[in-house]
């Protein structure tokens, strides 16, 4: 979260691999809010 409101933020650090950097941040949050949470509730529910 810290990688995508710093290179939004900062003028000076809005370049092209920045913002490949800020996609991958963006796909690592999607990936922990909707698999990680889901088979975290999937466990935790069965017992």
């Amino acid at each position: 979260m810290l990688v995508i409101l710093v290179v939004t933020l900062s003028r000076r650090l809005r370049s092209i691999t920045n913002f490949f950097l800020a996609n991958l941040a963006v796909a690592d949050l999607c990936v922990g809010v909707f698999c990680v949470m889901q088979n975290l509730t999937i466990y935790l529910i069965e017992r």
